[in-house]
């Protein structure tokens, strides 16, 4: 394909993924990178500056398959911050953001909670998504 990155973003459950594998089978990107998966094994948290590594990583392997292989990807993540999600677009990535048709309501994600403590750990156990900013 043409190596281009498309960022899906937006909070959990909004269909990142269900839109990354419909842009798959229609050919439009050669694979998906999920951010999920990228932190899946890591020591990565939910601070600030494991959420900038998350993207990080997810866009190097991105990139590196855009310019080794020519291979187009889609990448889902939250990406919740602006100037970083405003750097990718400056090298050329189309941002998709996507959006729930009613309010966000953290008890319908699948992924972590709406608010983090200090400790980055919910009263649930699980590590929490934030609202984008």
């Amino acid at each position: 394909m043409n190596g281009k990155v498309y960022l899906l973003t937006g909070q959990p459950g909004t269909g990142k993924t269900t839109l990354a594998e419909a842009m798959k089978a229609a050919g439009i990107v050669d694979t998906i990178i999920d951010g999920h998966e990228v932190r899946t094994g890591t020591a990565l948290g939910y601070s600030r500056e494991d959420r900038l590594q998350n993207v990080d990583r997810a866009y190097a392997v991105a990139r590196y398959l855009g310019a080794a292989q020519g291979l187009s990807a889609a990448l889902t993540l939250n990406a919740p911050y602006a100037e970083q999600r405003d750097a990718m677009k400056a090298d050329g990535v189309v941002e998709i953001y996507m959006a729930h048709p009613w309010a966000p309501r953290p008890a319908d994600w699948w992924v972590g909670d709406y608010e983090v403590p200090e400790n980055g750990v919910s009263p649930r156990g699980r590590a929490g998504m934030t609202a984008r900013g």
